[in-house]
């Protein structure tokens, strides 16, 4: 995959993410009278989140090799636009911004 669809999918997980377990709660409770089949699915969607969220921190850039996004833990060593590298400011298709 690509860093624009690792970023496209982390994007689809935080903003379905709280619609999928309220509904999966809702039904879980009215058909089984427990909640823990939306328990479950929440924790495996929390783990595939960070799994995802890793994998961007973690993504080199083509160009240079270094982390894409700057530095890995704290604050990053840019803000601004995350599809340009903030070491060699190449974008992520290769052009220079």
């Amino acid at each position: 995959m690509t860093y624009k669809h690792w970023k496209q999918l982390y994007l689809a997980q935080f903003t379905i993410f709280p619609l999928l377990v309220f509904l999966l709660a809702l039904i879980s409770m009215k058909w089984l009278g427990t909640f823990l089949p939306a328990f479950v699915a929440g924790g495996l969607w929390c783990l595939m989140f960070a799994v995802v969220s890793v994998r961007l921190v973690f993504w080199r850039c083509p160009s240079c090799g270094e982390y894409f996004r700057g530095r890995i833990f704290g604050l990053p060593k840019r803000f601004g636009k995350s599809d340009t590298c903030a070491h060699c400011n190449k974008n992520i298709d290769g052009m220079y911004r």
